[in-house]
């Protein structure tokens, strides 16, 4: 765990103030929501995302990779949350700008990733307006149509489970 050298006062409600330099590094903004982690000597707070939580999530970007080869994960604005391989990590940071467009516009993204390298389908999960991830499938060197009725399915599963 990192050191701050900030302490804080702890008022008679119970409530401390997060400093601003680590609210923007956190990208924590007023209503969001903190889950809370008990640790041996104490506590540990990390912005809350119902996606994480969103067993199904995992479970379809697993069988979706077994049936149709294609790898697949879902994101929300920081990063990746949940995939179905360990590879997935690297392409959601290179590809976050991109994802963060698909979250805040709700709009599908069907292209080339940001490196040109591989062909990419980004699904918005959840209601226009209120988009909190997104679902990212790779197809690979190319575009793969036949997969996309399957990716449309999978994408409003997840967010059908993450409204909850």
């Amino acid at each position: 765990m990192q050191t701050t050298g900030i302490v804080r006062k702890l008022d008679d409600l119970g409530r401390i103030t997060i400093p601003q330099n680590i609210k923007r590094r956190l990208n924590i903004t007023g209503g969001d929501k903190l889950e809370v982690f008990l640790l041996s000597d104490g506590v540990a707070f990390k912005k809350y995302s119902a996606l994480g939580e969103n067993e199904i999530s995992r479970k379809c970007c697993v069988e979706l990779r077994k049936s149709t080869g294609k790898l697949c994960f879902v994101a929300d604005k920081e990063g990746v949350i949940v995939s179905g391989a360990e590879d997935d990590e690297g392409r959601g940071l290179k590809n976050k700008e991109q994802m963060k467009k698909v979250i805040s516009k709700g709009e599908r993204y069907n292209g080339l990733s940001a490196d040109k390298s591989e062909w990419i389908t980004m699904i918005p999960i959840g209601e226009k307006g209120s988009v909190g991830g997104v679902f990212v499938a790779v197809h690979g060197k190319q575009e793969d149509a036949s997969v996309h009725t399957i990716l449309d399915y999978t994408a409003a599963v997840i967010g059908a489970h993450e409204a909850c």
